[in-house]
């Protein structure tokens, strides 16, 4: 009896170390953890929120503003910085035109007699006027919600509407204040 209890525990401990070293031996996995990377290099996670990493794949921890310190912008998951921080007038998120417009690849022109923005980005042109709520996209007149504004001496855009009358794809988290474009 004794020696069939012993051969027992033996076999259940050889089962449990051979799939054990099966499940964690593998020097590749089949399965992509994207919390984690590929290749010893940072995740699109550890990115995003945590800046880039250098070349031995070390992510430089960068702060993460909390819930209600203001609005995080990312375009193509890289954050953008400002000259002046964006803000919320009128329900809209406002922004610097030029860092938004150099981190969409939009060529821009300014027209100091009439106050006229003109973006052209991949064929697509969109004009604002400073303090005038209709904006022409491809030569169609279209409503905004809040236009485009003088503050501080700092030429503020509205986020959402611009973006997306370039091309791009706008998300915003109402939680963290983080607007996501994706080009």
């Amino acid at each position: 009896m004794r020696l069939k209890v012993m051969s027992g525990l033996f076999i259940s401990v050889a089962l449990f170390l051979a799939l054990t070293v099966g499940a964690y031996g593998q020097s590749q996995s089949s399965v992509i953890d994207s919390t984690y990377g590929q290749n010893d290099q940072p995740s699109v996670i550890d990115q995003v929120y945590n800046g880039d990493s250098d070349s031995a794949g070390t992510v430089t921890p960068q702060p993460t503003p909390p819930i209600g310190s203001g609005i995080t912008v990312y375009v193509n998951y890289e954050p953008l910085t400002f000259d002046v921080s964006p803000s919320i007038i009128d329900g809209r998120a406002m922004v610097p035109l030029q860092e938004i417009m150099e981190a969409l690849n939009a060529e821009v022109t300014w027209d100091n007699s009439t106050k006229t923005i003109t973006a052209t980005r991949e064929g697509t042109t969109v004009a604002l006027t400073i303090n005038q709520a209709q904006a022409k996209a491809n030569n169609q007149v279209v409503a905004m919600d809040v236009p485009a504004q003088l503050i501080d001496e700092h030429t503020m855009v509205p986020l959402r509407f611009i973006s997306e009358s370039l091309g791009a794809k706008v998300n915003w988290d109402e939680t963290t204040k983080v607007v996501t474009i994706n080009l």
